[in-house]
């Protein structure tokens, strides 16, 4: 006499199975959902900070062109008064070494806590009393000072001993 034996898993661990294959989907995309909604995030608020710097680059360029506009037809005794008529542009003279130079300054900003800096270097031309620019700092600057505690790094419960 031969028996035969069957072997099967039944309903019950197909089921199981079934639950487990189930929760692994669901948990891998919930985990996918919410990467998706960080990018999405970042990905916003990156064209909001690229699109605020290109708008305070367009008024930064259009200040610029009104400079240039003033240096061609300004002599160089009537700089000060004329660049004072413009708001926001100051002209500082520095000393290096023995020469003299002028600086155009002015700052425009891009949000609360960015300003786009521009340094111009004012050339005087021996020629026709002609004046030109050589731009010298076009750069993002930090109008606040950064505070550690408001950034909120967590780590104020750390104590650590010696």
């Amino acid at each position: 006499m031969h028996r035969t034996i069957k072997m099967s898993m039944g309903v019950g661990a197909s089921s199981l199975i079934m639950i487990f294959v189930v929760l692994a989907t669901v948990t891998l995309a919930t985990l996918a959902l919410g990467t998706a909604h960080a990018d999405y995030k970042l990905a916003m608020k990156s064209a909001k900070g690229v699109s605020q710097y290109y708008k305070a680059d367009s008024k930064a360029e259009e200040m610029l062109a009104l400079i240039d506009e003033v240096l061609r037809y300004t002599a160089v005794s009537n700089l000060e008064k004329e660049f004072l008529a413009i708001p926001g542009v100051a002209i500082k003279d520095t000393q290096a070494d023995t020469k003299k130079d002028r600086h155009i300054v002015y700052e425009v900003p891009i949000n609360d806590r960015q300003m786009l800096s521009v340094v111009l270097g004012v050339n005087e031309s021996s020629e026709q009393d002609q004046l030109s620019y050589n731009i010298i700092a076009w750069q993002v600057v930090n109008s606040i000072e950064w505070d550690y505690d408001e950034g909120g790094l967590g780590f104020e419960d750390i104590i650590i001993e010696e």
